[in-house]
């Protein structure tokens, strides 16, 4: 694939580039901004563009002054909404814990100590989404049971639908709120339950933050690379955790719960967009798999144009669900295990629901 210019600004970004391989033209400046666009990572481009003012000001870019303000604005908005998303966090996960649960914020704001650590002062402008808790009551027989009755009894919406491993709860000062039970999970029922044994490994504190996040977030970068897409975004969030724990020992912890061959792929395109690397012969053809969905589809695959992409971000019905059998048919022979135990998953979250199985959990 041809490089991106887009890639050596994240590079830049991140710190693996001293310099832009040449001054950008206002052109290539456009693409770039089109592509951050695409991914929801303006704010981010306008960072790299304040720190190449710093330290490189020969290359000061060739922006438009339309584009500049735009950007300008939209790094301000990212930054003030980030405050007011952090605060309202830390105030959501009081509320649960003052209610006899505990609670974390999971997903963006979960990841701003990792950031913080990588490149200092990067975090403020990473665009973020709704706010995501894992909530779980210690000591109860009955602890899925514990949450879904306590968030239905507060519920002020009008559709109630608890999925196998989340629900939508209230808005909090306009910001949409998500309530997880289950971090995530897998469609094969082997590797679901090691995977749900190890959360629960986390919550006995048998299991350090960082191992947690490397398996937490690489699951959830699995489930939308097969149900929808994933964009680059969520791909820089997996980069900070996993460089902050290079040199540990993955290969086996990762196939216990058979996530290393997404774990490859994922490494591959984030190789080879952050820090300018392509040499792993043996994980090409997922990565480069991967690389082609990240970059056509854009954030949750949203920019995708095939008509395939557009059902599968569509109304619930048979034509979605038909697409999605098509997409994951796409990938069987990349992710046999998931793909195949995916029918079959989804026959049981349709029991889980119907018949409110989650109540004996």
């Amino acid at each position: 694939m041809e490089r991106n210019a887009f890639f050596e600004v994240m590079q830049y970004a991140l710190g693996n580039r001293k310099s832009l391989s040449h001054s950008f033209s206002e052109q290539e400046w456009s693409k770039v901004i089109e592509t951050g666009r695409k991914h929801k990572m303006l704010s981010t481009v306008y960072y790299c563009i304040q720190k190449m003012k710093d330290e490189n000001p020969e290359q000061v870019p060739a922006i438009s002054r339309q584009n500049m303000l735009r950007l300008v604005t939209l790094a301000e908005k990212t930054i003030n909404i980030n405050e007011i998303k952090e605060e309202a966090g830390s105030e959501i996960v009081k509320r649960f814990e003052s209610a006899g649960f505990n609670a974390k914020v999971l997903k963006g704001q979960a990841n701003k100590e990792f950031y913080e650590r990588m490149v200092k002062g990067l975090f403020k402008y990473r665009s973020s989404g709704d706010i995501d808790l894992w909530v779980w009551k210690k000591d109860s027989h009955y602890p899925i049971r514990s949450v879904i009755e306590f968030c239905k009894e507060k519920y002020r919406g009008d559709m109630w639908r608890p999925l196998y491993h989340h629900l939508s709860f209230n808005s909090y000062k306009g910001i949409e709120v998500e309530v997880h039970y289950r971090p995530s999970w897998m469609s094969c029922m082997k590797d679901n339950r090691r995977l749900q044994k190890f959360f629960e490994q986390y919550k006995a504190g048998d299991v350090s933050e960082e191992t947690f996040q490397l398996v937490f977030q690489l699951a959830h970068i699995y489930q939308h690379l097969l149900s929808e897409g994933v964009g680059i975004r969520q791909l820089m969030d997996f980069y900070m955790i996993d460089s902050l724990t290079e040199g540990q020992e993955k290969k086996k912890m990762l196939t216990n719960f058979n996530l290393y061959d997404i774990y490859r792929a994922v490494r591959y395109v984030n190789d080879y967009i952050f820090r300018n690397i392509e040499n792993h012969d043996d994980e090409k053809r997922r990565g480069q798999h991967l690389l082609e969905e990240v970059m056509r589809g854009g954030n949750f695959g949203a920019y995708n144009e095939s008509e395939q992409y557009k059902a599968l971000h569509g109304k619930r019905g048979v034509r979605r669900n038909i697409a999605k059998w098509r997409h994951l048919w796409e990938m069987v022979l990349l992710y046999p295990s998931e793909v195949i135990s995916e029918p079959l998953f989804r026959l049981y979250h349709a029991l889980w629901r119907t018949l409110r199985l989650w109540y004996y959990e």
